[in-house]
């Protein structure tokens, strides 16, 4: 687990993503809500797209479909070589410990675990089973921490922390399996303006420096432009801005 292949630093490790004539429904109030619509997007290993819309377009649900959380009721989700809706819940579990990376809104610490515990977590119980080596496990978390700049918080608990420096540790527990593929669903949007933008630079200096992919979903036009490619859902449809 030591290896440079799982260090999670410095690896130029993107991954392709093909979604193709996806479309997704939800029960509501005896109708059905049409959702996404024959959604179509591609990104080469290493691109960054940023998803855009009002809420409750589905930008979300467009994640969750990416993530492995739901399967589309119409369509093919494909990264590297996993067709999402084609996996069992052996594959599924698999493919978001390994090859996902997942930052939400809210964080999700888990509140009487420290910062590096935290970090930890997903690598020691998920992607290992709780056989890994806990020493090389606890090494990159330490040097995801200091790659966010919280080289001093790691014996810190979530509720020692500020807002900026608890998305901060999200963000590095997301990147503890090394995944070639970084979702980010509003990972600013709890944050006042100074947090946003230390998140945000931090954000985007690991994507630059490790070469991942990267979807982002935010209502944030400032932070979509970083992405240098803006896509709006509208309607259930995906169009370029």
């Amino acid at each position: 687990m030591a290896d440079s292949q799982h260090s999670g630093i410095g690896q130029h490790s993107g991954i392709g993503l093909e979604v193709r004539g996806v479309s997704k429904q939800f029960p509501n109030g005896g109708q059905v809500l049409e959702v996404l619509r024959d959604v179509s997007l591609e990104l080469g290993a290493g691109e960054r797209v940023a998803v855009t819309g009002e809420s409750g377009s589905g930008k979300s649900t467009l994640l969750s479909l990416i993530g492995g959380l739901d399967v589309p009721d119409a369509g093919t989700i494909r990264v590297g070589d996993a067709t999402i809706e084609r996996l069992d819940e052996t594959g599924l579990t698999a493919y978001r410990s390994r090859t996902v990376g997942l930052v939400f809104q809210f964080h999700y610490l888990l509140q009487d675990f420290t910062a590096l515990e935290n970090v930890m977590l997903p690598a020691l119980m998920i992607a290992t089973g709780g056989r890994g080596d806990r020493t090389a496990i606890r090494d990159r978390a330490a040097e995801l921490l200091d790659s966010v700049g919280l080289q001093d918080r790691r014996g810190h608990l979530p509720a020692q922390l500020s807002g900026g420096e608890r998305q901060r540790v999200a963000l590095a527990r997301a990147l503890i399996n090394a995944p070639p593929l970084l979702l980010a669903d509003e990972p600013t949007g709890n944050l006042d303006d100074r947090n946003s933008r230390v998140v945000e630079d931090t954000l985007f200096s690991l994507v630059a420096e490790s070469g991942r992919t990267l979807v982002l979903v935010t209502h944030n036009r400032e932070l979509a432009e970083r992405t240098g490619r803006i896509l709006e859902l509208e309607a259930g449809c995906l169009i370029p801005v």
